[in-house]
């Protein structure tokens, strides 16, 4: 699973993240948007449920 910040609504999954897994940023209510690298090949079921 990718860590994360969330910085001003902005979810940054740092370089070298190939996978952001399964519930990774769940319920987060205040996300505006999100930065996801050229590696990333994976993203998990229900990565991004019930964002607003």
């Amino acid at each position: 699973m990718a860590d994360f910040e969330i910085k001003d609504g902005v979810a940054i999954i740092p370089e070298g993240t190939t996978e952001i897994g399964r519930r990774a940023l769940i319920n987060c209510t205040d996300l505006k948007s999100v930065v996801i690298p050229e590696g990333v090949t994976k993203i998990g079921n229900h990565a991004f449920y019930y964002c607003i």
